[in-house]
């Protein structure tokens, strides 16, 4: 299993409290849909697409986001498709 997981801000600063001291949630409840996602792909799948339920102000929506093996052996979630 990876050792370390990257959330890039570009993915999710838009849905982060403004003022947070502590991990929001949301963080969490992220990485942990990125590493089920990634532990159950396909054997040699080097990236993995999921939809995640994310906090919005009335109420919630859904994103797609893109879990990606990096060099180092972390991994890398960012938003999007196919291409990150």
């Amino acid at each position: 299993m990876p050792k370390k997981i990257n959330i890039l801000f570009s993915a999710i600063g838009d849905v982060l409290p403004k003022n947070w001291k502590e991990k929001p949630d949301c963080l969490s409840e992220l990485t942990e849909s990125a590493l089920n996602a990634w532990k159950n792909r396909e054997p040699l799948e080097k990236t993995v697409r999921f939809l995640h339920k994310m906090p919005k102000q009335n109420g919630l929506h859904f994103r797609f986001f893109t879990v990606t093996e990096q060099e180092n052996g972390s991994l890398l979630v960012s938003r999007g498709g196919n291409n990150g």
